[in-house]
């Protein structure tokens, strides 16, 4: 270890831990398909609600609930998580994201009653915010001259790219 340095914090930044290179059409494409199926999460659960209100009969109070809790997890992990990207490896960050994606949409699904369900969207809303730190990852990705191209390719400007043509 080096004097100075804490224990713990391995992933911190150190300047631009990638080299310098053109991301390749595929990896961009990837990006983009990661960036869409995390941001439709938060979505997913409003043309849902009555199949909800079917498994927990009585709670369509708190079923109510469950499309605002997600949007919230997503505000908070945009508050919360986001920045993280500026600090930490990008890259561990996202993959943590995922996993983290993962567990909340599987808590959601096995949800014994209606409030494990608002509290498991809430979580859901949160990682789905992975989607804002895989655009600036695929920016660190691609050569300097080529930065702004591909957020075309991976941001929410994606639907209009193909309506140009």
């Amino acid at each position: 270890m080096m004097p100075g340095t804490k224990p713990g914090l391995a992933c911190v930044k150190q300047g631009s831990p990638l080299p310098s290179s053109s991301i390749s059409v595929g990896m961009t494409l990837v990006m983009a398909i990661a960036c869409g199926v995390a941001a439709a999460h938060i979505y997913y659960n409003q043309p849902m609600l009555g199949i909800m209100e079917a498994a927990f009969p009585g709670e369509v109070s708190l079923i109510g609930l469950v499309p605002t809790a997600t949007q919230l997890g997503f505000a908070s992990g945009l508050l919360w998580l986001v920045p993280l990207g500026d600090r930490f490896d990008r890259r561990r960050l996202i993959l943590i994201e995922f996993a983290a994606l993962i567990l909340s949409l599987a808590a959601a699904a096995l949800a014994p009653d209606a409030w494990s369900l608002v509290i498991a969207s809430a979580l859901v809303g949160g990682a789905s915010s992975v989607a804002q730190q895989i655009v600036p990852f695929a920016a660190e990705l691609a050569e300097p001259s080529r930065r702004g191209a591909t957020g075309e390719h991976t941001g929410d400007r994606q639907q209009f790219r193909f309506h140009h043509h």
